[in-house]
């Protein structure tokens, strides 16, 4: 046991790049903590470590996934560490019963899974906001986040379309439990399609059904080994592969899955060969902007859109890894 400012905590405090082996696969409520102000971020998760490293992955890039945004800008001023509040497998009920009682001195800006309040204005609202397909899904035409799931705002606050359905159509609030796709799009509101279950049974969900939760939306393997076909053809940068399966996955994901650092195929090697747009050699006045514009607070992937270049390649502007020379022409001129 540890206590920090007057909080007990299951475990002593570490650095997030020191978190320990034993956490790894373990469920439970974890904290991070802003060593400067004492102000605190609560979460929970089936696999605490893979969680927390993922926050640390988070707070360093401009990600779809990125939503505490306060968090996230403290953590790059500040030093973080995390520490365990409690091991336990009924984690999402700890999580709310936590942040209710203490949520006020929270990065958390509210209490967790509480119930809309329905009117007929909203319940009509929700029915505008779908199509049915000839498979029997009704799949939502709003934008969904960086996971593939779409949300609704209703009183100012955001909540995910299918729990909405199953609210609306069952008049039971899900709660700490999940609502599971059963035909496995996650667009799908369709009440018949969505049934409850906990962290694990959607877990199993995606694995018997051969899905990956890697940057991935409804990823399978006939999807990466075409991503991989184009890729090897030269003809495909990671920018443009991205545009094509942007339903699927988001731009780090390609790099991953084209690298086989995700999805490992033992029979598959990775092309060491340079492209930027298809090929095309950037011209002296866009490498000079790429830096100018990094300089700014641009991140990579937002410049790799803009100039229609792969992420390794704005990668080597911006460390001045290539194309040395430009910047040294631009002052001698």
């Amino acid at each position: 046991m540890a206590k920090y400012r007057h909080y007990e905590y299951e475990t002593e405090l570490y650095d997030l790049d020191k978190i320990p082996m034993e956490w790894k696969f373990k469920s439970g409520l974890y904290a991070l903590i802003n060593m400067s102000t004492g102000q605190r971020y609560i979460g929970s998760s089936v696999d605490v470590k893979k969680r927390i490293l993922a926050h640390k992955t988070y707070h360093s890039k401009d990600s779809l996934l990125t939503r505490q945004t306060k968090l996230y800008t403290d953590m790059r001023k500040f030093k973080f560490k995390a520490a365990i509040i409690k091991f336990t497998e009924d984690y999402l009920q700890a999580e709310e019963a936590y942040i209710n009682k203490h949520f006020k001195l929270l990065y958390n800006k509210r209490p967790v899974n509480m119930p809309p309040v329905l009117t007929d204005k909203y319940i009509s609202k929700f029915h505008t906001k779908y199509i049915k397909v000839e498979s029997g899904c009704w799949e939502t035409t709003l934008v969904r986040s960086g996971c593939g799931y779409a949300y609704l705002r209703i009183n100012s606050i955001k909540y995910l379309m299918h729990k909405l359905s199953y609210f609306i159509h069952n008049g039971e609030w899900p709660g700490n439990l999940m609502v599971r796709h059963l035909c496995n799009n996650k667009k799908c509101c369709n009440p018949d399609h969505l049934e409850l279950g906990t962290p694990r049974d959607n877990w199993n969900d995606r694995k018997q059904a051969g899905l990956k939760n890697i940057g991935c939306r409804g990823l399978t393997i006939d999807v990466v080994n075409e991503i991989r076909e184009k890729y090897l053809t030269g003809k495909y940068s990671h920018i443009t592969l991205w545009q094509e399966y942007k339903d699927y996955v988001d731009l780090s994901a390609i790099s991953a899955i084209v690298s086989n650092n995700s999805w490992h195929d033992p029979s598959y090697t990775c092309p060491k060969f340079k492209r930027n747009g298809g090929g095309k050699r950037l011209s002296n006045q866009s490498v000079l902007e790429i830096r100018k514009l990094y300089a700014e607070g641009w991140t990579k992937s937002k410049l790799s859109m803009r100039f229609k270049s792969d992420h390794g390649s704005i990668r080597d502007i911006v460390n001045n890894r290539s194309y040395k020379k430009v910047g040294v022409q631009a002052k001698e001129a």
